[in-house]
């Protein structure tokens, strides 16, 4: 019940009422038939199966569609969910012509006329048993959105399971009933035939072909088989087809197969094929225009796609061409310590070592003598007052000999600790009696070139 919201109430009958309902899983319109079984006889809660059952299983565009069935033990009750037919039935519509006093024009009767007969060809040529309908009247023949009709209500539909089986039941309104159900004899599905000649009869003129103020007095007419003619405005066709369908001799009476090859009947059943095969081709067109979008659009994607794989493998095939020359570069290039000691930074111009002389007492070295030692790292410069030592040089101002100022300061550094070294040597030397030792407080402080430059200079002196 709560898949389903009701709308509206359509009409009741004596054991329920139809309403307009909404299935919200897809917002479909539909119908139920609401039926409390609580007071229905064992008999009428079989027939009532059977219907539920018989619907089920009948799929065809001219018979009204079951949907679903819901049953409430609890309260003895059942809802049929139906197709919903948005224009009403035929009996609404005979109603409305009365009123307006207007007569449905003939190519709709022999329309709906075809389509009712195609819907009884469907229920009496089932090869699982020819089924009855037993109900045929105007307010069970309903009519869709497209005017199509639709023959509904199987509350009184029987199965006949042998082929050539009769029913014996005597169900239906009495306005519909054929002879044969009057003299309670046998029957089968030619007093349905026999109720869709009254149906039609009842399209053309407005009213019954058979009518009595009691039961007695309209079961002699039905045993009689008279009745007036349609208005003038119809063909004769229609007349004579009306008068072939309301035989009293049921084997005289014609079967469904037999009226579906009335020339009328059958030229519209060509077009309505013909139709319909349009219609299936033109939705065959539709489908395949679809996929032919749809490939086309997946074909442009596919190239799309490959162009951007084309793209990506030319930047790789870049990126592997670079990788190529860089490895062949580093290659051909001179070892890290041959770099190391030949460049510097590249953001550091490359600055000329200036040779500068150094004077004391009768020493002289230039400082192109002692590039030795830059390699120490060290920074030095001077001041009029005297000397100090400076902060350690970058790694690649320190190993080269691009840097004017970290490597001429280092080295006058280093030259005027010698030259003091050995101003205090020679001054001990003087001092000293042949055969004494010198003092070298400082000397072992500086480093093996140091101390044989101070040794060779020394020996000059003396």
């Amino acid at each position: 019940m709560e898949n389903y919201e009701v709308l509206e109430p359509l009409n009741a009958g004596s054991f329920g009422k139809v309403s307009k309902i909404r299935r919200k899983s897809d917002n479909k319109i539909l119908v139920w038939k609401e039926l409390y079984y609580g007071n229905m006889s064992e008999k009428e809660k079989q027939q009532l199966v059977a219907e539920v059952n018989i619907l089920r299983e009948l799929r065809h565009p001219n018979i009204v569609r079951y949907y679903d069935r819901i049953i409430d033990k609890q309260n003895q009750k059942i809802w049929i969910v139906m197709e919903y037919c948005e224009n009403g039935d035929i009996s609404q519509l005979i109603k409305k012509c009365k009123r307006e006093k207007e007569y449905l024009p003939e190519e709709m009767i022999w329309n709906y006329f075809m389509q009712i007969i195609l819907a009884l060809h469907e229920i009496h040529r089932r090869k699982d048993g020819k089924i009855l309908h037993r109900d045929i009247k105007p307010a069970n023949i309903f009519l869709d959105a497209n005017n199509n009709a639709k023959l509904g209500d199987f509350g009184l539909s029987k199965i006949l399971t042998d082929a050539n089986g009769f029913a014996y039941t005597t169900v239906g309104t009495p306005y519909y009933m054929s002879p044969e159900q009057l003299n309670d004899k046998k029957y089968n599905e030619k007093s349905d035939i026999w109720a869709c000649g009254c149906l039609l009869y009842e399209m053309c003129a407005l009213n019954r072909p058979f009518e009595a103020a009691n039961h007695l007095s309209l079961a002699i007419k039905i045993k009689s088989g008279k009745f007036e003619r349609i208005p003038k405005i119809y063909s004769d066709e229609l007349q004579r087809v009306i008068q072939w369908i309301l035989t009293r001799d049921v084997n005289e009476r014609p079967s469904v197969d037999e009226l579906l090859n009335i020339p009328q009947i059958s030229m519209r059943l060509r077009d309505k094929r013909l139709k319909e095969t349009r219609a299936a081709i033109a939705k065959k067109e539709d489908e395949l225009k679809r996929r032919i979008k749809e490939l086309e659009e997946l074909e442009m994607a596919l190239k799309n796609r490959e162009s951007e794989l084309l793209y990506r493998e030319a930047k790789l095939h870049e990126q592997e061409r670079a990788l190529q020359i860089a490895e062949s570069n580093l290659k051909t290039a001179p070892n890290t310590t041959e770099r190391e000691h030949t460049l510097g930074d590249r953001d550091v111009p490359k600055l000329k070592l200036t040779t500068h002389k150094y004077t004391t007492s009768s020493v002289t070295e230039t400082s192109t003598d002692r590039t030795h030692y830059i390699d120490k790292g060290y920074n030095t410069s001077s001041t009029e007052t005297g000397f100090y030592h400076a902060p350690k040089l970058s790694r690649a101002a320190s190993r080269t000999e691009d840097s004017t100022v970290g490597g001429e300061t280092y080295i006058n550094y280093e030259i005027n600790n010698i030259l003091r070294n050995m101003d205090r040597i020679v001054a001990q030397t003087k001092g000293m009696k042949d055969g004494d030792s010198p003092k070298m407080d400082r000397m072992d402080s500086v480093p093996s070139i140091t101390k044989e430059f101070s040794r060779k200079n020394s020996s000059k002196v003396l």
